[in-house]
Parts: structure tokens; C-alpha cells; sequence
């Protein structure tokens, strides 16, 4: 996590003086790919190297990229990389990578802003994918910083996750939310946290589950007396008897 965070202050303090060069005058933005929480993310990646260097650019000032500053340097630097001199094969394919990585984040992102959460993990985990097989020197600096924005969203995630299960007073959704929030705690490599809400929530399913058996006892109980009680012809009759 240290080394994340030690990496990631190198390439920013890198951007910005980059950033402080200048750069070649802006080419027409293509209009930003629709993500949703409902649907299987589809990105439709660019063939040209100036459609690329659009598709990046039309993600600039997007929700995910606003909130979350190491996906925006991803995308920043990616520009960057397209202008800067010969464009290879490798260059071309890491690219399209990060593309997909930046749209995979923002539906991420997108799921967590409207509280469908586990469409959000779901595609946190995807982003996390995708980023691993981003290829190249660049591919690994990426994914370094990458991470960092990661661990960052999944304790997000976790957090608000532990406060609506605290509100929640139907144990079984109780237990599926602390279910996800264990989870996203768990991959935002937030030991402690997992490891509480763990026992916590072993203890409120072992209670459910008692719980549940001694409701099954009473029913079979109240089935096998009305089964037996010949001369109750009505609830009232068996509850007198």
C-alpha cells in the first residue's frame, strides 16, 4: 500500500511537469460511451490512433474521473502517450486496454453513486481484471496506479455498505449487505475491518439460524396438536384446547 501511494506521488509530481510542457492543440472530442448499471459494459474501441486520443479525451471531467485522481493521471498520461512520437503495436494495444479500463471504472463507480452495489464490486473487479493484462512498462506503471484508486474505492464501498446494513432491520438483508461489505473490505486489503464484520456477521447468521429452527419446532409443534385435536374445528378452538 505504501509503495502504491510512493509511486503514485512520483508519477503525479511526473504529470505535472509534463503537463507544464504543453501539449499539441486539441483535436475534436468524440461524445463519451454511455455506461450502465443494468446492461454488460460494451466499449467500442476506437481503430485510429486520433480516434483513440478522442475517446480519452471525451472522459475528461467524467464522475469517475473526478472522484477518483489515479484514474484520471491513467487517462492523462495515456494522452500523453499517444502524442509523444512513434505509436506501436504495443502502444496501440495498451491503449485500447486502458480505454476499457477507464469505461469499466466509471460504471463501477456510476453503480456505486446510484447504491447498486454489487453490480459496483462486480465491475471494480472487472476494472481490476482488465488493468492486470494491460501490457509493457507503461502497462505495469498503470497498474500500480490503478491500484491505489481501487483500494480506495472498495473501503468506499465497504463503508457505506456497513452503514445501510446497520439500518436495516430484516435480518436476511442485514446479512447479505454485510455479506458485500465484508467482501469489499476484503479487497481493499482493509484487514481489520474484514475481519470484524466477519465475526459480527457470523454471529447474526448463527442467531438467525436458531432462531429460524426454534419457528420450525413451534410450527411442526402447533401442526402435530391441530392434528391431533379432534375436536377443534377452528384457530380459536385449537388455541383454547
Amino acid at each position: 500500500m505504501r509503495t502504491h501511494a510512493l509511486r503514485l506521488g512520483v508519477v503525479l509530481f511526473a504529470g505535472a511537469l509534463v503537463a507544464g510542457l504543453g501539449l499539441a492543440a486539441a483535436d475534436p472530442v468524440a461524445a463519451q460511451q454511455a455506461v450502465s448499471c443494468d446492461e454488460t459494459l460494451e466499449v467500442d474501441i476506437p481503430e485510429t490512433q486520433d480516434a483513440m486520443l478522442s475517446e480519452l479525451r471525451a472522459l475528461e471531467g467524467s464522475p469517475g474521473m473526478e472522484a477518483y485522481s489515479e484514474f484520471e493521471l491513467i487517462r492523462s498520461q495515456a494522452v500523453l502517450g499517444i502524442q509523444a512520437g512513434e505509436f506501436t503495436p504495443t502502444d496501440r494495444e495498451r491503449t485500447a486496454g486502458v480505454i476499457r479500463v477507464l469505461y469499466s471504472f466509471e460504471q463501477a463507480h456510476s453503480c456505486l453513486e446510484t447504491g447498486e452495489y454489487r453490480a459496483a464490486l462486480e465491475a471494480a473487479n472487472e476494472t481490476e481484471q482488465l488493468v492486470a493484462d494491460l501490457p509493457g512498462e507503461q502497462g505495469a506503471h498503470f497498474r500500480a496506479v490503478a491500484d491505489v484508486g481501487l483500494l480506495r474505492f472498495y473501503e468506499v464501498a465497504g463503508g457505506e455498505l456497513l452503514g445501510l446494513g446497520e439500518q436495516q432491520e430484516v435480518t436476511p438483508d442485514r446479512i447479505e449487505t454485510f455479506s458485500l461489505a465484508a467482501t469489499a473490505f476484503r479487497q481493499a486489503g482493509a484487514v481489520d475491518r474484514f475481519s470484524q464484520l466477519s465475526a459480527r456477521l457470523e454471529e447474526i447468521e448463527r442467531e438467525f439460524t436458531d432462531d429460524m429452527a426454534r419457528v420450525d419446532d413451534s410450527i411442526a409443534a402447533a401442526e402435530e396438536f391441530a392434528d391431533e385435536c379432534e375436536d377443534c374445528d377452528s384457530v380459536g378452538a385449537i388455541l383454547t384446547t
